[in-house]
């Protein structure tokens, strides 16, 4: 019988401008590449034309977290915060599962703001990014 323990959120270690973020709720990013059919004698595609990739994400952290990287930020605007590298890590050694380093570099946020509605008994912010290389 085989049996392991994959990876988990409570693994995930962020490290955002050389600080640990421990307020963490949220990490999302994904690699982008423009791809289009190309085209030539008759109706169907002769290849797959590739051109621009683009990478984008977001953290989503608790209003607590946000504050502390806005204070963080030069001229307190996490905007100013720019070609930052966040560094991901998942999995838990001690506990067998090997850890899988993700690395962000050049992260340049593109809007923040808290947000609450009636009824929320949290407030979290989500803070999009784009950046230019994702290993």
């Amino acid at each position: 019988m085989f049996d392991s323990r994959d990876y988990e959120f409570a693994d995930l270690e962020l490290n955002l401008a050389g600080k640990d973020v421990v307020d963490i709720k949220a990490l999302k990013w994904r690699s982008k590449i423009d791809r289009e059919p190309k085209h030539a004698k008759g109706r169907e595609p002769h290849s797959i034309q590739s051109g621009n990739k683009t990478y984008e994400g977001e953290v989503t952290v608790t209003l607590a977290g946000y504050y502390k990287i806005l204070n963080a930020a030069p001229k307190r605007d996490i905007l100013e915060l720019r070609g930052t590298t966040a560094t991901a890590t998942f999995g838990n050694p001690s506990e067998g599962v090997a850890p899988n380093l993700n690395t962000i570099t050049g992260i340049y946020f593109t809007e923040h703001g808290p947000e609450t509605k009636q009824g929320d008994k949290v407030m979290d912010v989500t803070l999009p990014f784009i950046a230019l290389k994702v290993v």
